[in-house]
Order: C-alpha cells, then structure tokens, then sequence
C-alpha cells in the first residue's frame, strides 16, 4: 500500500475495531488481533513488530501481578481481615471512607480490576446486612482503586504500558515521584468527596434479588388448574403449554412439591399450581385459550424454601454470549429456568427464550 494512504488506512481499521467493540459483534481481543493481522498483510507492520507487543515487559508485569492476586485471594482468608478492619463500622459513611482508603492503598500496588474483584464480595455482604443498595457501594469501590492506580508506577495497567512505550521509544521512563503527590491528593480529595457529598449523587439502585422478593409477581404468576378441565391427565406438550407467546411454564406445584424445570413430557393432575414466568401481560391471553386454568381467588404466597432463585451472571468468556437463551439450550445443560435478564441495572421486557445474552 501506498505510504501516502497507509495514515487513513490505519484510521479507518481502527474506527471499525471501536465500531466492532461498541455493538459488541466480537469480543476486543478478537477484533484487536484482527486488525493487527490485517495491517501485517498491508505490509503497515511486520511480523518482528507484532510479536514484540506480546513480548512487552510492562504487559508481563500486568498479567504476572494479575495470577499472584488471583493466587493470595485464594489461598488466604481475607474475610477475616475484612472483618477485623470494619468490625466497629456502624455507619454508611465510616465504612464508605474505611473501604475506599483501603481500596485506594491496596491498588496503589495491584492493579485495580483484581482488588474490585477481591472487595467485590465483601463490600456486597456489607450492604446487604445493612440494607445499603450495591450502587451506593460499589460504584465508589470502583472509583477508589482508580483514584489509587494514580499513586504508584504499578497501579493500573495504563500507566505500566506508558512507560513500557516510553522506553522502547528512547524516552526517560515515569518516575515514581512523578506520580505519587498528584496521586495522593486525588485519591484524597476523591474519598473525602464521595463521603461526605458525592455518594448523594450515586444512583440508588436496588439489588435484583431484593426486587425480586418485593415483586414476585411481576416475574412469576400462578395458575391454578380446576378437576374438570380438558388439561388433566394431559403432558405438557399434548396441553399445548410448550412454546407459549411470551411466556412460558417455570415449574409445577403439587402437593407440596415443586417439579422444575418442566419436562415437555410431564402430566399435569387436577389442582396443580403452574407457574409461569415471562412477559406477564400476556397471561390473561393464555387463561382465556387454555380451559380449565385460571387465576387464584387470593394471591397465593410463594415460599422461597420450595424453590431456588439465584442470580447468575454471564460471564465475559461464556459461549452463550450472541446466543438466544433458546439457542443456548439453557434448560437442558443447567437443569434450570430463567425466570428474568437483567442488563445495566434494568429488566428486559419480551419473550425470555427470544433475549439475547451478553
């Protein structure tokens, strides 16, 4: 390629990568890669160039400092730490400004995505006792081990891969005095802030699970089936309860015990209690086509010790990801049913076996 286009060239690659990134069509690493492997075949890098990336010392650093955090989270008991630092911790703010000192200090020397993810279940615990949403919590955790990134060379991962560059380029690398003062009195000013003032102006969002104890029925409605309808003695499939518009049945209570997930196979008996989950609008339309279903004469109080709700997250390498839940074949690999997605802290609406995971 002509030097003279190869600037516009690069830029373009580059727009397209952020574009790729931004619609979530292929995980960074993936379209990284894709792009240095296009500008080897252009002939804008070569070879030598893109293996000396790998080979960086800066990056070593980051994923070596990375698996020796990964190996003390898990071979120590920090719990007991966490309790001893905050056990006269009565308050929202003194364990807001007790956590964010630790977490500023712990991340001037790890990087910050393993400290998170070290504090990330203690501080959840904290708020849960204590009635405190995880946005009032969590958000300033994330801030601190930023803020505390600041402070030292090897902090965040940002910094160690600018001095990496700088070097390789011939350049006086950072100093470590170059960065403490500023950092120190961000990383300061920063927890003063959010504890005194900024932590009013965090969102006050509720935990998933809390909202789904306080609204069980905007996620779950129960059914009832009388003696006499044409349903009984009927499998799920024969009673045409398989593959319902917008929602479809979770599990079955009978005398006392609860059958899920439901089997395509599974006969339904007179005075059963079907639960369905899903786009709840639509269960009227359901008990007028279906005879013999219809709505409790009270709502019926749905004991938690019957059944089983967790919260799962996707994870970031899962091979469910771009997948419909229906297309993932949740059911049969996890022996379980979901009964809502939720996404940057909000549910979504729709047909569940339809939403497609990220």
């Amino acid at each position: 390629m002509s030097e003279i286009y190869q600037p516009y060239f690069v830029l373009l690659i580059i727009g397209v990568v952020f574009f790729m990134i931004y619609l979530e069509w292929l995980k960074p690493a993936v379209s990284f890669l894709l792009a240095a492997l296009i500008f080897v075949i252009f002939g804008i890098l070569d070879t030598k160039e893109v293996l000396s990336g790998f080979a960086n010392s800066s990056i070593a650093s980051i994923i070596l400092m990375i698996l020796i955090t990964a190996s003390i989270r898990k071979n120590f008991r920090f719990d007991i730490i966490f309790n001893r630092l905050f056990r006269n911790t009565k308050t929202y703010r003194s364990f807001l400004a007790r956590m964010m000192s630790l977490a500023a200090m712990v991340s001037s020397f790890i990087p910050n995505t393993p400290v998170v993810a070290l504090l990330t279940p203690y501080v959840y615990e904290f708020g849960k006792k204590n009635r405190i949403p995880p946005s009032k919590l969590l958000i300033p955790l994330s801030y601190a081990t930023i803020m505390g990134g600041m402070i030292t060379l090897i902090g965040t991962s940002t910094t160690l891969v600018l001095n990496g560059l700088l070097i390789d380029q011939g350049i006086a690398g950072l100093n470590v005095r170059d960065l403490l003062l500023t950092g120190l009195a961000v990383s300061v000013a920063g927890i003063i802030f959010i504890t005194y003032a900024g932590n009013r102006l965090l969102p006050d969002r509720s935990d998933s699970m809390q909202d789904f104890s306080r609204n069980q029925r905007q996620y779950l409605i129960e059914t009832i089936l009388s003696p006499q309808s044409p349903l009984v003695n009927k499998s799920i499939r024969e009673a045409g309860l398989r593959n319902l518009q917008g929602v479809y049945l979770v599990e079955i209570e009978r005398h006392g015990r609860v059958i899920s997930p439901v089997e395509p196979q599974e006969v339904i008996e007179a005075g059963d209690i079907l639960i369905f989950a899903g786009d709840t609008d639509n269960i009227m339309d359901l008990i007028h086509k279906q005879p013999g279903l219809r709505l409790p004469d009270k709502a019926i109080e749905y004991h938690r010790d019957k059944n089983e709700v967790i919260e799962v997250i996707v994870a970031a390498n899962s091979n469910m990801i771009s997948q419909t839940v229906k297309e993932a074949n949740f059911r049969q690999r996890y022996d379980a049913a979901i009964i809502a997605v939720h996404r940057n802290g909000e549910r979504i609406s729709g047909k569940i076996g339809d939403i497609r995971l990220k």
